[in-house]
């Protein structure tokens, strides 16, 4: 399982990763609990709140649980992923 950043680079089990690839969102502080053919994990997740703008604004963080799977219509990299992040409170 490899995630693709936004440089095109691959990673495996990434201690952070942006999402949108504009730094507005991003998952971060990364820790892995498994990483086969589907990865699981728990981390942070940071959005900007863009407040008065995004250049200004500050992250707001939520714990999150993370699942990184294959997405199979990825063609860059054999076992590109993607990363889903569920909310939770439980995740700290």
């Amino acid at each position: 399982m490899v995630l693709v950043n936004c440089a095109g680079h691959g990673q495996v089990r990434a201690g952070s990763y942006d999402i949108g690839c504009t730094a507005n969102e991003l998952l971060a502080g990364l820790r892995w609990t498994s990483w086969r053919s589907v990865g699981y994990g728990r981390g942070v997740l940071k959005v900007d709140n863009c407040t008065p703008t995004c250049a200004q604004g500050r992250y707001i963080r939520d714990p999150v649980l993370t699942v990184a799977a294959p997405y199979p219509a990825a063609r860059s990299f054999p076992r590109n992923g993607r990363c889903r992040q569920l909310p939770t409170a439980t995740a700290r």
